[in-house]
Order: C-alpha cells, then sequence, then structure tokens
C-alpha cells in the first residue's frame, strides 16, 4: 500500500539522517491513511502518531511531538486490551520529550509509568525497564539528585548485563551515565 511504501521511506530516510525529509514522509503516510479511510482508531495509526512523535521529537519540535505521543496512548490502550510494548514506547518517549524539555518531574512521571508498564508485560528483567531505569537516572542525575540515581542506575546495570550481555552497547552506555 502507499502508506506501507511511505512509512519504509521514512524509515530509511530516518536511518540516514534525514529526519526532515523522513518527517514529511510520515505525514504523508498519516494524512494517505486517513483519506483511505483508516484513520480510526487501530494500533497501525498509534503506531504512525508514535513514528511521526519521534521524528518531530529529532527535529527538536517537542510540543508537536508530544502531542503526537499524547494522541497516541489512548488508541493504543482502548484497542488493546492486553496492552502491547507499543505502550511502553510511547510513554518512555513521552519522559524523553520532557527531559530534552528540561521538565524532569513530568519525565519522571512518565518513566515510571513505563517502568511499571514493561515489568507486567514483559518481565522485571526485560532490556526495556533497563532502559528506562537508565532514563530516570539520568533525570535524576541532572536534577542534582546523584545519589538517588546512583540506585537506578546500578539496577539498570545489573539488568543489562543479563539481558543484552556483557559487552554490549547498553552495558556500555550505563556505565558511560
Amino acid at each position: 500500500s502507499v502508506v506501507a511504501v511511505l512509512g519504509n521511506m521514512a524509515s530509511a530516510l530516518t536511518l540516514q539522517g534525514k529526519t526532515g525529509e523522513a518527517l514529511a514522509m510520515q505525514e504523508k503516510g498519516l494524512d494517505a491513511r486517513i483519506a483511505a479511510g483508516g484513520g480510526g482508531d487501530d494500533e497501525a495509526k498509534a503506531r504512525a502518531l508514535f513514528n511521526l512523535g519521534t521524528s518531530l521529537k529529532l527535529e527538536g519540535r517537542l510540543p508537536e511531538a508530544l502531542a503526537r505521543f499524547e494522541e497516541a496512548i489512548p488508541i493504543v490502550r482502548r484497542n488493546r486490551a492486553e496492552r502491547t510494548a507499543l505502550e511502553g514506547m510511547i510513554l518512555t518517549a513521552i519522559g524523553d520529550v520532557h527531559r530534552v524539555a528540561e521538565r524532569g518531574e513530568e519525565a519522571l512521571a512518565a518513566y515510571k509509568q513505563a517502568r511499571t508498564f514493561f515489568r507486567k508485560t514483559l518481565g522485571r528483567e526485560c532490556e526495556e525497564v533497563g532502559m528506562v531505569l537508565y532514563d530516570m537516572a539520568t533525570v535524576l542525575a541532572n536534577t542534582g539528585k546523584a545519589a538517588e540515581a546512583v540506585g537506578l542506575l546500578e539496577e539498570a546495570l545489573g539488568i543489562r548485563r543479563s539481558a543484552c550481555g556483557e559487552g554490549s552497547s547498553e552495558v556500555g552506555d550505563t556505565l558511560y551515565l
């Protein structure tokens, strides 16, 4: 379908670092989806909104990114009683937007929701939990709460070592903070 082709083109452009062009493709894809009658509340629309929000975030367009993420969350929750990893990814992205905008409390609140979600759906020791703990520690460290950050980093490091392996980039990132 046209929507799938535009999405694939956007992914390729993102990988090439051409986020502005990727953003344009994602917007066209969402518009085409809506024009074709597929603009309802389904997971494909939520994923399209997530991808668009991610590109907007990379472009530094934080209020627009946040709006797309917040539009996607209720769609996922209405349509997926069993909940999917997409919900946790969106919650993490909302936390990222708040972190970049230096709204620490809002970032922590979103990350805590993501952590709880991932623990319930993917397990307490999954890489996604390690990632969110790392993100939470980053916020705490950047807001002068180093002592709190250390505990989260230690937990994140243990999870990432277990889930990703000692030599992984995730472990390296955790050690670097």
